[in-house]
């Protein structure tokens, strides 16, 4: 079921939610559902709380509506009658004496909603998603007032810019797409003089055994350390049957200080699109089982790179978090929601990650909630600049990553980083610099 959230509580079955005795109609919270008050209408409102039952929710308050109010701060709470309140999570005991016994209409009532909310419950798994208030602007006290021109919530901490500077593009797709060691640099350094602070780049040759695709990428970030010394720079992931052959050109490459982060996918995917005929056909699978992901985070730590993780769907998310909750995830992480547009992977409509809409990101922010980790945006097959994400993600506190991976039919990647600073300044948020990329990051500085 998709619930549209919106401002302004009320029962979009058609008749308003009214409180309980005593109790006021809030605004922040949707319900949606058949049937009038008192059915068991379910939605999402401010903190990504459920009701159930016709009440409303603003924070962490729930007011009841004739029937039954449920999940507070992830926490199922029943009120019969919509009689009463109840407040947050942490919050104290309720000194109000005990509901008295209600008649059997009610009791009905009150147990059918109750029933309700637990199938709801297992099927939302409703766990630190369904926590309140609802996601924040990170890092924690950088948000403006309300009214500035950047929008609600608009981030004063500088906004990092990440190009990825080929990718899987080639020039046969886009002639502005740099491949030999030298392009890739003279585009990695102008982009960096543009207001890019991370350069991420593949190289043009596949397959390459660990020493050669190590020396390979040398030849490229060589030239960019020497000429840019603090920017931050990262490879992607090899080939090969191990994880080791994917893997060990980062180790190299650390160890002559060419590198700053690591890549790191921290799940599986079907990387595929809808062809000409239908959904996709073939056999290939991006696999990272969770030994990989394990070996690959314990690579950043030996090495002292930071993780850039790839979040191709909320598993993938699930398991940062995984990590971050248990105490081993490598330090200097920036964690990038990666949303897909057409015509990446198999040319026609994706079969992977969610699209570049605002549901998609507020899901991707709720699971991160109060999690102190830098994140940002992307969009692969498509500009991200071109879609709502871009400036939400900006006036959130998150930092944008552009390019001609991403954007393999755009313009060339000065060009698009010209347009990422361009909408920071549109929003009255500072682009990091070098310097301030590395301090958000946690990296030590050159």
């Amino acid at each position: 079921m998709f619930t549209r959230p919106f401002i302004g509580s009320r029962n979009v079955s058609g008749s308003p939610s009214k409180a309980g005795t005593g109790g006021r109609v809030v605004a922040g919270a949707a319900a949606t559902g058949a049937g009038g008050r008192g059915a068991a209408d379910v939605g999402t409102g401010a903190g990504c709380d459920v009701v159930v039952g016709g009440g409303a929710v603003v924070g962490g308050m729930v007011v009841g509506g004739g029937g039954a109010v449920v999940a507070v701060a992830g926490i199922a709470v029943v009120v019969l009658m919509g009689e009463a309140s109840a407040a947050a999570r942490r919050s104290p005991p309720d000194p109000s004496p005990p509901v008295p016994p209600q008649p059997a209409t009610t009791t009905r009532r009150a147990t059918a909603a109750t029933a309700a909310m637990q199938r709801l419950g297992r099927s939302l798994r409703m766990t630190s998603i369904l926590r309140a208030p609802a996601p924040t602007v990170r890092p924690a006290g950088t948000q403006t007032p309300a009214d500035t021109p950047g929008g609600p919530m608009a981030a004063t901490t500088p906004c990092i810019i990440e190009v990825a500077v080929n990718g899987i593009t080639t020039k046969a797709r886009n002639p502005l797409a740099p491949e030999s060691p030298e392009e890739i640099a003279e585009q990695a350094i102008a982009s960096i003089d543009a207001g890019a602070a991370i350069v991420h780049m593949h190289t043009s040759e596949g397959g390459l055994p660990v020493a050669a695709a190590a020396e390979l990428y040398a030849k490229s970030l060589r030239i960019m350390r020497a000429e840019r010394a603090d920017a931050v720079l990262y490879p992607t992931m090899g080939s090969g049957a191990t994880i080791q052959d994917r893997y060990d050109h980062h180790r190299l490459l650390a160890a002559e200080d060419l590198i700053d982060m690591g890549v790191i996918d921290p799940g599986s995917v079907n990387l595929a699109g809808s062809g000409p005929d239908g959904p996709p056909t073939g056999t290939y699978v991006y696999i990272n089982s969770p030994a990989d992901i394990g070996y690959m985070m314990n690579l950043c730590h030996d090495t002292g790179i930071g993780p850039s993780f790839a979040i191709y769907e909320p598993g993938f998310l699930r398991m940062v978090l995984v990590y971050e909750s248990t105490g081993r995830l490598a330090p200097r992480s920036l964690t990038k929601f990666y949303f897909s547009g057409g015509g990446y992977f198999g040319g026609g409509m994706p079969t992977f990650s969610a699209p570049p809409i605002v549901e998609a990101l507020d899901l991707y922010c709720a699971m991160l909630g109060d999690v102190d980790l830098p994140w940002g945006s992307t969009v692969l097959g498509g500009s991200i600049l071109d879609t709502p994400i871009a400036r939400l993600t900006v006036e959130r506190g998150g930092h944008l990553r552009v390019g001609l991976e991403d954007f393999g039919s755009g313009p060339s990647n000065v060009e698009q980083v010209q347009r990422a600073v361009a909408l920071c300044e549109k929003l009255g948020r500072p682009v990091a610099t070098n310097a301030e990329t590395r301090a958000i990051l946690g990296m030590p500085a050159r």
